[in-house]
């Protein structure tokens, strides 16, 4: 895997985390605020989760209540 996807899954899995405990929810919450499982979001939260769909992203990007989930792949480093 290149270096620019390791940079981006990084950046993903930060934000995630970072906006979750913003709003102070586990990751079994945002797991059933997301539908997705709890598996799924401790593995983008740690990088390891190695193909996230856009329904992915937008699930998340919705139950962490932002405006536009696809703000998620900016890399904001």
């Amino acid at each position: 895997m290149g270096k620019e996807v390791e940079d981006w899954l990084t950046n993903l899995g930060n934000q995630v985390k970072k906006r979750r405990k913003d709003l102070g929810i586990s990751q079994q919450e945002l797991a059933v605020r997301s539908r997705l499982s709890i598996g799924t979001i401790a593995r983008i939260e740690t990088h390891a989760f190695r193909n996230p769909t856009l329904e992915t992203i937008e699930a998340i990007g919705t139950a962490l209540e932002l405006k536009d989930s696809l703000n998620l792949l900016k890399n904001k480093n």
